[in-house]
C-alpha cells in the first residue's frame, strides 16, 4: 500500500509499505527516504502515535494513509552528520528539501568541505566531463536567499574557487565592490581562476 510520509520540517515522501510489516520495518523504510534514523523517529497517524505495542502496523494503515515523522533530533543535525562521512555525501543536497537548502548552517558546512568537482567527475551521469566547471556547485543548490548572502558566496569562492561566483545572485554579480572583495579573497589564498569573476 502507498503511504504519504511527512516530516515536521516540511519534507514529503511517498512510500510503498508491504503487508505484514512491523514497526521496525516501517521505520527502516522511512529512514531510507527521510534521513531520519529509526531510533530518532516518532510516527504519528493522525493524533495517535505508532509504538512498539502495535504488532501489525498494516492493520492500522490504509492505502494513502498519511504518517507524520517527528525527528527526535533536528534534521539539520542529520545533514551535518552526513557531511562528516565525506564530500560525496554533499551531493544529496541536489535533492534536499527546500528548508534544508535554505539552512545557512547546512550550506556553509557543505561549502567548507571544499570543491566537490572530483566527486562529480566520477559520477557516471556527467555529460560534459569538464570537472573544472563544477567548482562551487554547493552554492547552486542553495536557496535564492543564501545565493544573495555575501558571506555565503564569499565562503563558496574561498573554498571552491572563482567558479562558485557564477552561482551568486545577479545582485551580487553586478555589485562591483563585492566582485573586488571576492577577487581580493582569492588573491589572499593564492587561488587561480579570477578571470571567471
Amino acid at each position: 500500500r502507498s503511504l504519504h510520509v511527512c516530516t515536521v520540517g516540511g519534507g514529503s515522501h511517498e512510500l510503498l509499505a508491504r503487508k505484514g510489516w512491523k514497526l521496525d520495518q516501517l521505520k527502516a523504510a522511512i529512514a531510507d527516504v527521510s534521513l531520519v534514523q529509526p531510533c530518532d523517529q516518532r510516527l504519528l497517524l493522525g493524533s495517535h502515535e505508532l509504538c512498539e505495542s502495535h504488532i501489525r502496523i498494516d492493520a492500522m494503515l490504509n492505502d494513502g494513509s498519511c504518517l507524520t515523522v517527528v525527528a527526535m533530533r533536528p534534521e539539520r543535525e542529520l545533514w551535518l552528520e552526513k557531511f562528516q562521512r565525506g564530500a560525496d555525501e554533499v551531493l544529496g543536497l541536489r535533492e534536499a528539501p527546500d528548508h534544508i537548502r535554505a539552512d545557512r548552517e547546512v550550506i556553509l558546512a557543505a561549502i567548507k568541505l571544499g570543491d566537490i568537482a572530483d566527486v562529480l567527475r566520477d559520477e557516471a551521469d556527467e555529460d560534459d566531463g569538464d570537472s573544472s566547471q563544477h567548482g562551487g556547485l554547493v552554492l547552486s543548490w542553495a536557496s535564492e536567499e543564501l545565493r544573495n548572502d555575501g558571506n555565503v558566496v564569499t565562503a563558496a569562492v574561498l573554498h571552491s574557487g572563482a567558479n562558485a561566483f557564477r552561482w551568486a545572485s545577479e545582485r551580487l554579480r553586478d555589485d562591483g565592490a563585492f566582485v573586488l572583495k571576492c577577487i581580493a579573497c582569492l588573491r589572499n589564498v593564492d587561488n587561480e581562476g579570477v578571470s571567471h569573476l
